[in-house]
């Protein structure tokens, strides 16, 4: 385990996860709504079927490929494709709009070529998001989803040094919370948007696959960001996911377990952002 300030210091790029790591996207929103509630909410609305997320087993920080190839095999006896595609045509025009241009699945193009897997997770994408995005601003307690405690002044004590964001999140709604932070958005941003579209097996395309870092290197090249590996610090709230990532990617890996979980054998961690800032600027 490394000695953190040692860590911070050596660090020319920082990289974070979003939810539950600068995000607190798990905490209710006005509405009583979160990350979590909308996947439950957006499963049961699209496929006409009450208790989807219970049946496999929660959310388990999973991508929504991955939720849904769990939420078919579990529920096979359900006509749950044909559900969706009622329920695409006459929400159609409300879910457009919610992911950038270029990114995600064309709907359409995956209906015509009968890609069930692809078209459903694209749908789960916008409807989830419809919900997250109506809930973005300021209410009673304040913006939501409100920064973790820290994280933005740690944000802006990086100045103008360059950092990124590796989330299974989606680019829109990440870009309107840093707005409502008054943060500028990441200079390095790879997100679920980037990947649920490539022809590429939904295992490669998620946490811990090195691949999303290869993708977020490549980007940083294109700008001109040229770290080594050893340089990067990966900061995320999963162990295994997030330090996975890490690890494979042969990168370094900060666990925040702001809940104070069991300490892991040779993983650096931290509790609270403030000690962290503090540690880097001193």
């Amino acid at each position: 385990m490394r000695n953190r300030k040692e860590l911070l210091r050596s660090t020319s790029l920082f990289v974070f996860d979003f939810d539950e790591t600068i995000a607190a996207t798990n905490l209710l929103s006005p509405n009583k709504l979160n990350v979590v509630k909308a996947y439950e909410l957006a499963l049961d609305k699209m496929f006409g079927v009450a208790g989807l997320l219970e049946t496999v087993g929660g959310l388990q920080n999973r991508t929504p490929g991955q939720l849904l190839s769990h939420v078919f095999v579990q529920n096979r006896s359900f006509s749950l494709v044909e559900n969706a595609r009622e329920y695409y045509a006459c929400h159609r025009e409300r879910l457009s709009g919610l992911v950038p241009a270029g990114k995600g699945v064309d709907m359409d193009s995956a209906l015509t070529r009968g890609d069930d897997h692809g078209f459903c997770t694209e749908l789960l994408v916008r409807e989830k998001l419809a919900l997250l995005h109506a809930e973005q601003g300021k209410g009673p307690s304040g913006v939501w989803p409100a920064p973790c405690k820290g994280a933005k002044a740690f944000l802006k004590a990086l100045g103008d040094q360059p950092w990124g964001i590796i989330s299974s999140g989606h680019d829109k709604f990440i870009a309107a919370t840093f707005r409502l932070w008054r943060l500028s958005k990441p200079a390095l941003s790879v997100t679920d948007d980037d990947l649920r579209g490539l022809d590429l097996p939904v295992e490669v395309r998620s946490k811990p696959s090195a691949y999303l870092f290869d993708v977020l290197l490549k980007q940083a090249a294109s700008k001109g960001i040229l770290i080594p590996r050893d340089r990067i610090l990966f900061i995320g709230d999963d162990p295994d996911k997030d330090g996975g990532l890490a690890t494979n990617a042969g990168v370094h890996f900060l666990w925040y377990n702001q809940w104070g979980k069991p300490s892991r054998e040779g993983v650096t961690e931290f509790r609270h952002w403030g000690e962290l800032a503090a540690e880097y600027r001193g």
